[in-house]
């Protein structure tokens, strides 16, 4: 068999059961919902890697699974667990159950453990002893737990917020002054609200929902912290964060850099005027020279095309092969493996060293050859699934569709989700020529995307912005 991919849930519990909400559980939705083929193995060292929950609570999820014809190996018992297996001998489930059972009590005592743990060190930082801390803010030394060399920095973003600058503001400040994030390269929005609302900066250490004033030096004072925090909720709304008024959140992306682009609002007179811009730009992040796009214009425009475009989509042929392209893969398969068969016995039976020697490397090279077929095979069987599933999704909203541009001014959430259903993403290519741009529209399950041109040489209401803030 060909391994196809792997499943890493890094840090989610799976005592919690936060593992089958994570990788894990998105590949088993997959399977569940006809998404993926259940004509696959999945491969786990132990039963505790599926779940460390109640048996009473996963043996149901687990034997759902069974029933859509996926198999199961656990490799550290070597078993192999099956739907007709258990249905011809309900009691071999026993030892899975037994398995289930102690990956549960395991993880139970190690959170008690934890817990216990926890609370013994709360007790001992509340009676004011010193105690490792083993993720400290980026401007505190962790062994001394004092001011490090980058106390400045911190003390920068500070002064500019107590200013007045915002956050994407002063992201871009100090990333166009050279200020290292606190991971080491250029600071994203997101990490500059993160220090801002930190209880760190004026000496509060917070662990386990305990709060601890006065543990670490401050920065700011408390009252500071409170000013700054008090005059963000008094600025105007990002349209960015509502929940509708941007319509691709999350799937535009700059042709420029491929950064992801926001929506920004800048006014004019009496005039508001809403762009999308890349992040990376906005923020100095990189040399990005991108300029922005009239957000509404495109809006308007996208939506009323929207429906032709899923149309010729449904209608179109599928992007992927046809079965008689894989019939020709699978073909070229087993000859590839019957030549790599002879080439084995031929250095088996071969008299001389050299001549093993060359049979075997000529083995290696036809093995490596099968290995690039599999892999296609696999690549075009994941999308067929995909066009598959976008496909259904299609037929299904098209009638709503058509009626987007109401959506778009009555039922904007609606609108987005749907959009967000069957839209992978939207490349906005900068400025071709003058007033025009273009956008490649990638469609989920689609390998070729659509492309669209957008001229706005014929519309007065919007006006251009290649800086805004």
């Amino acid at each position: 068999m060909v391994l196809d991919r792997q499943i890493v849930d890094e840090g989610v519990s799976a005592f919690s059961g936060s593992n089958l909400e994570a990788g894990l559980g998105a590949f088993l939705n997959g399977i569940r919902s006809g998404a993926l083929s259940a004509d696959l193995v999945l491969l786990i060292e132990n039963m505790d890697r599926f779940s460390r929950l109640n048996p009473m609570d996963v043996l149901p999820i687990f034997l759902e699974v069974l029933k859509t014809g996926l198999i199961i190996v656990t490799l550290q018992d070597e078993a192999i667990h099956t739907d007709a297996k258990y249905r011809e001998n309900p009691m071999l489930l026993v030892p899975s159950l037994v398995s289930m059972q102690l990956a549960h009590d395991e993880s139970r005592k190690k959170s008690v453990r934890l817990k216990e743990s926890w609370s013994n060190r709360i007790s001992r930082i509340a009676s004011g002893e010193r105690v490792p801390i083993s993720k400290v803010p980026f401007w505190i030394d962790r062994d001394t737990q004092e001011f490090n060399a980058r106390a400045d920095d911190a003390r920068e973003i500070f002064r500019l917020a107590a200013a007045g600058y915002g956050a994407s503001a002063i992201t871009r400040l100090i990333n166009e002054k050279g200020i290292p994030s606190s991971r080491g390269g250029t600071w994203g929005r997101s990490m500059v609200q993160d220090v801002l609302k930190s209880k760190e900066a004026y000496g509060t250490l917070v662990i386990k929902g305990h709060e601890q004033p006065n543990y670490f030096p401050a920065l700011i004072s408390e009252t500071t912290s409170l000013a700054i925090s008090n005059r963000a909720r008094r600025q105007r709304r990002n349209p960015q964060a509502s929940t509708d008024a941007n319509l691709f959140p999350r799937l535009l992306i700059c042709g420029g850099c491929g950064g992801p682009m926001n929506v920004t609002t800048t006014s004019s007179g009496w005039k508001r005027y809403r762009y999308a811009v890349c992040s990376h730009r906005a923020t100095a992040r990189n040399e990005c020279t991108a300029r922005n796009w009239p957000y509404d214009f495109f809006e308007e425009k996208f939506v009323g095309g929207l429906g032709g475009i899923l149309a010729r989509s449904v209608e179109a042929p599928g992007s992927s092969p046809e079965p008689s392209e894989r019939d020709a893969l699978v073909e070229r398969l087993e000859a590839l493996n019957a030549r790599r068969e002879n080439a084995i016995q031929m250095s088996i039976e071969a008299e001389t060293p050299e001549n093993q020697r060359s049979f075997r490397m000529a083995a290696d090279k036809l093995s490596k050859d099968a290995d690039a077929l599999r892999a296609r095979l696999v690549e075009l069987s994941e999308d067929a699934a995909a066009e598959s599933e976008a496909a259904s999704q299609v037929a299904g909203i098209a009638t709503a569709l058509k009626g987007a541009q109401a959506m778009r001014m009555n039922d904007r959430p609606a609108l987005r989700n749907l959009i967000a259903s069957v839209v992978d993403k939207i490349v906005m290519e900068p400025y071709i020529d003058g007033d025009i741009n273009g956008a490649h529209v990638h469609l989920r399950g689609r390998r070729l995307p659509h492309n669209l041109v957008f001229d706005y040489s014929g519309d007065s209401d919007f006006e251009r912005s290649d800086d805004t803030t």
